[in-house]
């Protein structure tokens, strides 16, 4: 999962979704109030709320609210980039690549101009993703290469772990596990040199998943094992993933039944929040049924 949030108790970034979730009606009037009049107010709103409609299983209402909102307004800056890049990852969520990859082009041509360096790169990042999940990895790989060069040369640590998190998609899709293990830890390493726990952490899952994929069943289980309190986070789309990996450990430890009914149940929720499954994911839930003779 690309979507920088993790699964931790007490986090600053959860909390903060929580804290928008438990106002979202009032952001959501005040985005109708300003409307036509001042549609510079609604994109900055708007920007700041799109990754609740993902979290919390409101894709489609997401999806209209910032085609509004961009539609109507002509103020090009940060926020309408925010914008923009919040409806071209609720696009892809949903499947709608096309018009994922048509928004993240406009986003990354508006950003370019403004000279918005980290939204430019945010927008290549997940287009590389949706060119990898079309199987074009090399134009996936020339974009993900592209971000990670002018990273080093900015010193923008974010964008460069992203370029390698984007580096460890491809080549996850692409069949290059050790390849994927090995961009995963090091864009480890540079969130744990930053501090930046929560995105150790949420990279330190999807290694653990990539162990689990190549075979290597106790470092799998080893990274994945949380504590009882940590399993749910109150956000139905982590929610969700985590009984993927609740499944992993299951079929590690031989409860294949429990494994089975694990993803069933992350099936069942992942649509309830209005979504596809990720690509990546679906390796995970082929190799558990296959293990788990579900099929």
């Amino acid at each position: 999962m690309l979507e920088e949030l993790d699964l931790i108790p007490n986090s600053p970034r959860r909390a903060m979704l929580s804290e928008l979730e438990s106002r979202i009606g009032e952001i959501e009037d005040a985005i109708d109030y300003c409307g036509g009049e001042y549609p510079e107010l609604s994109v900055r709103f708007a920007s700041q709320i799109w990754r609740n409609f993902l979290y919390f299983g409101r894709v489609e209402r997401g999806v209209n609210l910032l085609k509004r909102v961009v539609s109507e307004s002509d103020c090009l800056d940060e926020y309408y980039c925010e914008a923009m890049l919040g409806l071209g990852v609720l696009f892809l969520k949903i499947g709608m690549s096309e018009d994922a990859e048509e928004v993240l082009s406009k986003l990354v041509n508006i950003s370019t101009e403004m000279g918005s360096t980290r939204h430019s790169s945010t927008g290549k990042i997940m287009i590389s993703r949706v060119k990898a999940d079309r199987g074009d990895f090399q134009a996936s790989k020339e974009l993900s290469d592209e971000v990670a060069e002018l990273s080093a040369e900015n010193g923008d640590f974010f964008t460069g772990a992203l370029a390698m998190h984007a580096e460890a998609y491809r080549r996850r899709i692409a069949g290059d596990l050790d390849g994927a293990v090995d961009a995963y830890q090091r864009a480890i390493a540079v969130y744990k040199e930053k501090g930046s726990h929560e995105m150790e952490l949420e990279e330190r899952r999807n290694l653990g998943t990539v162990k689990f994929l190549i075979g290597k069943y106790d470092e799998a289980a080893l990274i994945l094992k949380r504590d009882d309190q940590e399993w749910e986070s109150g956000i139905p789309y982590f929610d969700a993933y985590s009984k993927i990996d609740k499944a992993i450990l299951a079929c590690i430890e031989g409860r294949n039944e429990d494994a089975i009914n694990l993803v069933e149940l992350a099936l069942s929720s992942i649509e309830d929040c209005e979504q596809r499954v990720d690509p990546d994911e679906l390796l995970l839930i082929e190799r558990i049924r296959v293990l788990a003779g579900g099929l």
